[in-house]
C-alpha cells in the first residue's frame, strides 16, 4: 500500500495569531532574514532581524519587511522609521549569525544593539562598536582557564579607518595587542602612533552591569526557541 500524502486543513479565522505564526514559519522556508539597521530621531541606533522579508518588486524596486508588535507596541524599529522615514536592510552572512542572534533579543529602547553585538557600520569605523564582557556562570575550573586571557593575549588588527574602510578596502596593516593599545602608544612603520583601547572600559562595565541584573532577575536568556516539538 502506497504511503498516501498528509494534508491537514487549516482555518486562519480560527487560530490565534501566535498559533497562525508558527505554522507560516514551519511551512515557508527558507526564508531570508532582513538585519534592519535604523536610527531614531534622538540619534539612537538600533539593530534587528526580521524573517518575514523578501523583494516584492522590480520596477519600482520594493522590498517587504514585515516588523510587527511586541506586547502590544510598535517594535523599536518600526518606531525609529516612522520618525526618521529611513532604514537600511542588511544582508545576514555567516559570518554575522552569532552578532545577529544576539540583536533579536528584547532589549530597551536606550540599548545600541550595535553595541551589545559588537558590529559596526561601514565608514563609522569602531565609533560605534565596544567590546563587552558577558557576565555567563562558569561551569568548572577547566573552562576557568580557558576564557581567562589577558590583555597580553587579546589580539586585533591595525585597520585604515579613513580612507580604506569607508571605501570598502578590507586590508589589515599589522597586529596589535589590547596591551599595547591601552600603553598609550604603539610603534608602526618606524613611528609612535597614539592609541586608546578599541572598546569603551567605562561603556563595557555599564554594559555588563545591566546584563548581569537582567540575567539575575531572570529577564535575559542567551537564546530561545521559537516553539518546542510536540512530545509523544
Amino acid at each position: 500500500m502506497e504511503d498516501q500524502p498528509l494534508s491537514i486543513e487549516v482555518v486562519p479565522s480560527t487560530l490565534p495569531p501566535r498559533e497562525a505564526y508558527r505554522i507560516m514559519t514551519g511551512l515557508i522556508v527558507p526564508r531570508p532574514i532582513a538585519w534592519v539597521s535604523t536610527i531614531g530621531a534622538d540619534g539612537s541606533y538600533n539593530l534587528a532581524p526580521f524573517s518575514f522579508y523578501n523583494g516584492v518588486a522590480g520596477n519600482p524596486p520594493t522590498l517587504m519587511v514585515s516588523i510587527g508588535q511586541r506586547k502590544g507596541r510598535p517594535k523599536d524599529t518600526l518606531r525609529n522609521i516612522a520618525e526618521t522615514g529611513e532604514f537600511v536592510v542588511n544582508v545576514v552572512s555567516c559570518s554575522h549569525i552569532e552578532a545577529m542572534n544576539i540583536s533579536a533579543g528584547e532589549y530597551d529602547y536606550e540599548v545600541d544593539e550595535f553595541e551589545l553585538a559588537g558590529v559596526s557600520m561601514l565608514g563609522y569605523g569602531c565609533s560605534v562598536a565596544v567590546g563587552i564582557g558577558v557576565p555567563i556562570p562558569v561551569l568548572s575550573e577547566e573552562i576557568a582557564r580557558f576564557t581567562g586571557v589577558s590583555d597580553e593575549e587579546i589580539f586585533t588588527q591595525i585597520i585604515d579607518y579613513g580612507e580604506q574602510y569607508p571605501n570598502g578596502v578590507s586590508q589589515s596593516l599589522g597586529q596589535v595587542s589590547y596591551a599595547e593599545l591601552r600603553s598609550g602608544a604603539i610603534t608602526f612603520r618606524g613611528e609612535t602612533v597614539p592609541t586608546v583601547p578599541l572598546s569603551s572600559v567605562v561603556k563595557a562595565r555599564e554594559i555588563a552591569a545591566t546584563l548581569k541584573d537582567w540575567i539575575a532577575r531572570g529577564e535575559f536568556l542567551l537564546g530561545e526557541p521559537q516553539f518546542t516539538l510536540p512530545s509523544a
